[in-house]
């Protein structure tokens, strides 16, 4: 298994209960085999393990450094490494998350999709899953600007 990333958008009590709560909900959240609106888990986001090509497909990068294209997927403050399998946790304000979700916001996806050449010879159920997760990200983002939530991130290492 490959590194996996998955994302929960969090209240300011949920966020100042430290790390050690955190990974406790995203523990539980992978146990959950259902995250709809009627779960205690809706405000997951499972990013997966095509979070590389999320990235390729947003800037044209794999691990993007700079802007704010560097915070959608593994960006943000480190909280802590945590778990098995070994990972890390970390962490945008509020203000990064606003920032986030008018990036995202402003994306054509598919336009964005079509024009990565190292996406469009990959097979079709790929591309499909590529889109579906970054229309959920952008969706994440904008719930957690509209709440005025933080966002945290699970990486899972390989």
């Amino acid at each position: 298994m490959g590194m996996s990333v998955t994302m929960w958008r969090l209240s300011d009590v949920e966020f100042s209960r430290g790390l050690d709560y955190i990974e406790r909900r995203f523990q539980a959240a992978q146990q959950e085999e259902h995250w709809g609106d009627a779960s205690s888990f809706s405000a997951f986001c499972e990013v997966g393990e095509v979070w590389d090509l999320i990235n390729l497909a947003i800037c044209g990068e794999r691990i993007p450094t700079q802007g704010v294209e560097s915070l959608v997927i593994l960006g943000g403050d480190t909280l802590g490494e945590v778990g098995e399998p070994s990972g890390v946790i970390t962490a945008l304000t509020r203000q990064e998350v606003t920032q986030v979700s008018r990036f995202l916001d402003g994306i054509d996806i598919p336009s964005r999709i079509t024009a990565c050449e190292q996406i469009e010879n990959l097979p079709d159920f790929v591309i499909s899953e590529v889109h579906q997760r970054l229309r959920d990200i952008q969706s994440h983002y904008a719930l957690a600007t509209q709440e005025g939530q933080f966002v945290v991130t699970r990486v899972y290492g390989p």
